[in-house]
């Protein structure tokens, strides 16, 4: 995934969130250290599939718990897109 993409999860995230995206890592924990619960990881998923046109299915979706994880997945399944 090129970095500006890396970049635009962090923003949609922090936009999400209300936090500052500097403070967002690829190792960031959703829960743990950007104090997410399951519904805002919901949305953000959400937001994530919009705004790269993509499909994230639930069985995924609920593996999810840091950034590396989404961007592994979008690698995976949308190599040619990014």
């Amino acid at each position: 995934m090129k970095n500006e993409n890396i970049n635009s999860l962090k923003k949609i995230t922090a936009d999400f969130l209300g936090i500052d995206k500097n403070i967002i890592k690829e190792e960031s924990n959703y829960y743990k250290d950007l104090d997410a619960d399951s519904f805002d990881l919901a949305n953000i998923i959400i937001e994530y599939e919009i705004y790269f046109n993509i499909n994230i299915p639930y069985l995924y979706a609920k593996d999810m718990l840091e950034i590396k994880d989404v961007i592994k997945y979008i690698d995976k399944n949308y190599e040619n897109k990014f």
